[in-house]
């Protein structure tokens, strides 16, 4: 099957639960809200994610330098998910490990299947509904898919990236870097080196 008809495909399956879910009842409505007006009065309480291994992070981004460009988005992925086996989601350390693992020419499936296993992060990256945007990415031709996400998603306002970055960025590289990165940022402070790792496994592989 071509490949890019199969990204749009998987995009499309990703997206097309949100409206097909049963609604709660009226009872789980209840605490759901109760819930919510509780956890909204409680002093913010920042989650702890265990301690990042910040001699290897530094010897991990240093490495970079001497990469081939063609190779440092695969070798960054491959830091993060050494690096950050204990501080992410399981599903998403074992879409890392299949996409570097994985030809490249499967990359983008690999991507969006691992994605869509964590579509929460997904929703706070974007600060959107996440399976909206997979399904809106299923109807964009593949060149414009890239724009899409920049307008949709705006990563600069994490503090990431600059919107200068992007225009040498894969979309789906970035969406991924950016749903790891809210992910730390919300337990730990991010490390120079992680930003470093998550910036480079964003960028587009030259000739690509």
């Amino acid at each position: 099957m071509n490949r890019r008809l199969l990204v749009s495909l998987l995009l499309i399956s990703l997206g097309a639960c949100d409206g097909s879910e049963a609604k709660p009842d009226a009872k789980a409505e209840a605490k759901s809200d109760a819930k919510a007006e509780a956890k909204s009065e409680a002093p913010a309480k920042k989650e702890t994610l265990p301690a990042v291994d910040e001699k290897a992070a530094e010897s991990w981004a240093a490495s970079l330098a001497e990469t081939p460009a063609d190779e440092s988005s695969i070798v960054a992925m491959k830091a993060l998910a050494k690096l950050e086996v204990d501080r992410l989601p399981t599903s998403m350390v074992d879409g890392i490990v299949a996409v570097t693992e994985g030809p490249p020419d499967a990359r983008a499936v690999l991507l969006a299947k691992s994605m869509g296993e964590n579509m929460e992060l997904l929703d706070k990256a974007c600060d959107t509904d996440g399976r909206k945007l997979m399904r809106s990415l299923a109807t964009v031709a593949p060149e414009a898919r890239d724009s899409k996400v920049w307008e949709t998603c705006k990563f600069p306002r994490l503090g990431l990236v600059t919107e200068g970055d992007l225009a040498n960025a894969d979309a789906l590289m970035g969406m991924m870097a950016h749903m790891i990165f809210v992910h730390l940022d919300a337990g730990s402070t991010v490390s120079k080196p992680e930003r470093t790792l998550l910036q480079a496994m964003m960028k587009k592989t030259p000739g690509a």
